[in-house]
């Protein structure tokens, strides 16, 4: 196994690509659990990335932070194995094996310093000398942990890389210099770089802004943007524009390239044609020395729909140009000009794919599947988007809305109402095909008009006051639509929460003006729940989903909510409520203390 400062003195390190994407783990399986229940077919994707010629591969072990958080018992055997397969698919070859640890929470109980630690001593314990922590949103942990590495065993090679959107803010609305900046001063990283999120292309406009980098800078990008098909999200982007792209970066002195999501051996196998043709010795430039990136190439296909766009807007400027669009093209929203396509909006299909796969499964199953929930914020701002619910997704054998939520008959309607809470509250434009405000049971049908006698019973009498009340409530607040590009209009106060199936977060509109917002997708109550706020304050509910008026068990909205000085996560005040099953809350505050 080669030193990886010695690959870097030559040439570029090769890292594998997504295990995640690539490995097809079993539904309500995560892939980390793999390497205990199919040990051969991890090790079977290990050998593929380094037949394709990776230089290092990682551990399957991205989720562990998450599991160790929650205190999963089986968290450090995933470990182990983890371990094991990739050093015994390495063992005949130069690679180098990386520790691999993705996000962990962050809170006053358990900080994710102490999570972090946990693991890479682990680790250091089965032999690792090399340490990837990736995908992260916030430094929150990091440096503690890379300097405990560096006490522990001192010539270990630690890299750390942060999900960045295209505007260069993580989804906790940290800048991608800032983290830069603060891994290179904590004196214990080795390198640092960006992955996921992004495709490619995107990667090259996000390297441009971290300036001077003193370390080695590591980018490794999604195959593309997913591609939403009828069962399951796909990253379409090809080989050979993965490889150019990052060969391109390669050229101007980025020294560690691989693949996130999407990335498969043959993505790998083109890059290392693509690295390996490039001259033996590069220069090691800062990336402030990558140049801007070339204007796109406009083909036929996209002239024809920019001139359509250009045309239709600027002559009937009050007009909507929406996209159906489902593949992994850029810039669809954006202007002509900078290389977009011109529409003024897009449907979300990701979000519609990935919400409607989660509220269909059984709530016991939900914990394992959150990130269904959470991804879609990774993303949210690339596009102008529409969170659409068309007549497509309620017809075909699929079920109308109402009956793809699991349970009996009243936990059917509270689902439903939890999941049009959380729509309303999502960023992007809302798309509701008819019937589904109502709660109609049977799939829509063309040939006849919509089931309206079914009005006449009240449980869907009160779901469609219920949306009548979201819909005034949205027009009434423009937190939850007047910054949808941006995280200045949306923060998460907890995302993490996964083993009760709530999250939490709040939006926010151009004065700062905020709704919190709490959904529980269990169908257990929560007593107490413990629920960070932005500001010190009182709060009270200003909507929820479990009034009676609405078809729900009965919620006291007259009960305020004093905030305590306890921190949750990133906030240093909390509130405490009771938490109905299946249900979603809007808060607000009465008052609130100055930061």
């Amino acid at each position: 196994m080669k030193d990886v400062r010695e690959i870097l003195k030559k040439r570029p390190l090769l890292f594998d690509g997504g295990m995640g994407t690539y490995y097809k783990a079993k539904p309500g399986q995560e892939c980390e659990q793999a390497n205990l229940l199919d040990p051969d077919g991890i090790l079977t994707v290990h050998r593929a990335y380094l037949e394709a010629g990776a230089d290092a591969i990682k551990t399957n072990t991205f989720g562990l932070p998450r599991m160790a958080a929650a205190q999963n018992p089986m968290w450090e055997a995933m470990a182990d194995e983890g371990w094991k397969l990739a050093a015994q698919a390495a063992a005949k070859t130069s690679a180098a094996v990386f520790a691999d640890l993705g996000p962990a929470p962050d809170t006053e109980a358990l900080p994710a310093a102490q999570i972090y630690t946990a693991l890479a001593e682990r680790f250091a314990a089965l032999g690792a000398k090399n340490f990837l922590f990736e995908t992260l949103s916030s430094d929150a942990g990091v440096a503690e942990a890379a300097k405990k590495i560096k006490e522990t065993v001192p010539d270990a090679f630690v890299l750390v890389s942060f999900a960045v959107l295209p505007d260069g803010y993580t989804r906790e609305g940290r800048h991608c210099a800032e983290l830069v900046r603060s891994m290179t001063a904590c004196g214990a990283v080795d390198a640092v770089g960006l992955n996921c999120v992004s495709a490619p292309g995107a990667m090259r406009a996000l390297v441009q802004q971290l300036g001077e980098t003193k370390l080695p800078l590591a980018v490794m990008p999604n195959a593309g943007y997913p591609v939403v098909t009828r069962t399951r999200v796909q990253y379409q982007g090809k080989p050979e524009y993965f490889a150019r792209e990052l060969a391109r970066l390669a050229a101007e002195g980025v020294r560690i390239l691989g693949g996130c999501c999407g990335t498969t051996p043959a993505h790998i196998a083109a890059l290392r044609a693509a690295l390996d043709a490039l001259p033996e010795t590069l220069p090691a430039a800062p990336a402030a020395a990558v140049s801007t990136a070339a204007k796109p190439e406009v083909e036929k296909d996209d002239a024809f729909l920019r001139k359509l766009n250009s045309t239709v807007l600027s002559e009937h400027p009050g007009f909507l140009m929406i996209a159906e669009e489902s593949t992994a093209w850029p810039l669809v929203t954006r202007p002509p000009e900078i290389g977009g396509l011109g529409f003024n909006f897009k449907w979300n299909m990701g979000w519609m794919n990935d919400t409607l796969f989660y509220t269909s499964l059984d709530p016991y199953f939900r914990s394992y599947n959150h990130d269904k929930l959470t991804f879609s914020m990774m993303y949210a701002f690339s596009e102008n988007f529409v969170l659409p619910i068309s007549h497509d997704e309620v017809v075909h054998g699929k079920g109308s809305l109402l009956n793809k939520m699991p349970g009996d008959y009243n936990q059917k309607f509270a689902g439903l109402r939890t999941f049009m809470g959380y729509m309303m509250t999502h960023p992007g434009k809302k798309l509701l095909f008819m019937g589904c405000e109502f709660g109609q049971f049977i799939e829509w049908d063309y040939h006849k008009q919509l089931d309206w006698m079914l009005l006449d019973y009240e449980s869907h009498r009160k779901t469609k006051d219920y949306i009548r009340a979201l819909n005034h409530y949205y027009l009434a607040h423009p937190a939850l639509w007047q910054v949808e590009d941006n995280w200045d209009g949306f923060r998460w106060l907890n995302a993490d929460d996964n083993t009760r199936s709530v999250i939490t977060y709040y939006r926010a509109d151009e004065k700062g003006k905020k709704s919190l917002v709490l959904c529980n997708f269990a169908a257990s109550r929560w007593e107490d729940y413990r629920m960070g706020v932005p500001k010190a304050g009182t709060y009270r509910v200003a909507l929820c989903s479990e009034e009676g008026q609405y078809g729900g068990a009965g919620f006291d909205r007259e009960t305020l909510y004093r905030s305590e000085e306890q921190p949750l996560g990133q906030w240093a005040h909390s509130i405490t409520l009771d938490v109905p099953p299946l249900s979603c809350m809007i808060l607000e505050s009465i008052n609130t203390e100055k930061e």
